[in-house]
């Protein structure tokens, strides 16, 4: 590490790396710390996402695509389950190994990753930002003109940059997630169960991957886990639905789910993905958006370095872009995320039974929300703005 650079990112996920790997291909001079022991562990994910987004930044690879995907099931609390008319194909990813092509562009492009470094601290000093690293038992004062947090939900870079990103226990999905094998399931389609005993404020998922080995996980709503841990809603669903699955791995962790920041950048500070709450608030997905705010944040830095601007009211062109990109969107998200996710068990059972009653190429998700939220006008106003392409 050298003491000063143009870009500093804290977090080596896909957010942090891609926007070194565009910041540096602007010929910036770029450092990213990471605190974990590599790029891409550990994996807290459910590793899924579209083909369209995904092939926005790649061709997808063998190498990190656990699976390719045709469609998915909606079970209801009952049981009752629906396969959904899908025209997208998805894939289930390898994480560990996605995150680390995603750092190995970055580097390439002239990035300088350095892992098991943790930001400690950071101050402004003029027109630059300097940060305190603890790197291999060593303390480093890095300055940079622009900090980027890429650091995940309890972003620190946030806090240090005194933007409000705390969210509350409501629009806090905190989930688990084992690594099972020994599945008898369709590897082809994803499941998604919902019920008030299930994953109360939230759902649970069956991503398949390969020879029956599959991510089986839940995020509920921070508000239930007050007193009943992810965990526990997690092993009553895996003893009783896959019995004789053997647990090759668990993890736990939070996911941001709301209506997203009115603010994410400062004084030469941006914040992107996770800690940016730039995660869909109704899937808590948060892979190709990240990959699509840290395009433009690289890109707003560079030219706000280039122009010897990097202030706040100059770095407002990348919270200006997101919210003409995705911003809207999302708060649509987040509307149809109340309420869906406030709907009873018996409305849930009863859009189920509707549902199989059509035929399959009308089971569309579309349909499905409408059906659900027959009884919520404003919200169905939402749901072909958010779901034009599946009707």
């Amino acid at each position: 590490m050298n003491a000063q650079y143009d870009l500093l990112v804290i977090g080596g996920g896909p957010a942090g790396c891609y926007t070194a790997k565009v910041a540096a291909e602007h010929g910036l001079r770029v450092l990213v710390v990471e605190k974990d022991r590599e790029i891409g562990l550990p994996v807290r994910c459910a590793e899924g996402v579209g083909e369209a987004g995904l092939r926005e930044f790649f061709e997808p690879d063998s190498r990190w695509i656990a699976n390719e995907i045709e469609g998915f099931s909606f079970f209801a609390p009952d049981g009752t389950q629906v396969d959904i008319a899908n025209r997208e194909t998805g894939y289930v990813l390898e994480r560990r190994i996605f995150d680390r092509e995603i750092g190995r562009l970055a580097a390439e492009a002239g990035a300088e990753i350095v892992p098991r470094a943790m930001a400690v601290g950071m101050t402004n000093e003029g027109a630059a930002r300097k940060v305190t690293i603890r790197y291999l038992g060593k303390t480093h004062r890095i300055e940079a003109r622009i900090v980027v947090g890429a650091d995940g939900t309890e972003s620190r870079v946030g806090r240090w940059a005194e933007l409000r990103t705390a969210c509350s226990l409501h629009d806090i999905e905190t989930g688990a997630q084992y690594a099972l094998a020994g599945l008898n399931i369709n590897p082809r389609r994803c499941q998604l169960w919902f019920g008030h005993e299930i994953a109360p404020g939230g759902y649970l998922w069956v991503f398949p991957k390969r020879d029956g080995n599959a991510n089986v996980g839940l995020g509920i709503s921070g508000e239930f886990s007050k007193n009943r841990s992810p965990f526990d809603y997690l092993d009553r669903f895996v003893e009783t639905h896959f019995p004789s699955a053997s647990k090759l791995g668990a993890v736990a962790g939070a996911v941001p789910c709301s209506g997203g920041l009115k603010r994410f950048v400062a004084e030469g500070v941006l914040l992107v993905g996770d800690a940016a709450h730039q995660v869909n608030p109704l899937s808590g997905g948060g892979i190709i958006n990240a990959l699509k705010a840290a395009r433009i944040a690289g890109r707003v830095a560079a030219e706000a370095i280039a122009g010897g601007d990097v202030s706040r009211n100059r770095l407002s062109a990348y919270e200006s872009e997101w919210m003409d990109l995705l911003g809207k969107t999302h708060r649509r998200y987040y509307r149809l995320k109340e309420g869906v996710f406030g709907l009873s068990d018996e409305t849930l059972n009863r859009t189920a039974r509707s549902m199989k009653q059509l035929e399959y190429e009308k089971r569309t998700l579309a349909r499905l929300f409408r059906l659900a939220l027959f009884k919520h006008p404003s919200l169905l106003l939402e749901i072909p703005k958010l779901f034009f392409a599946l009707q």
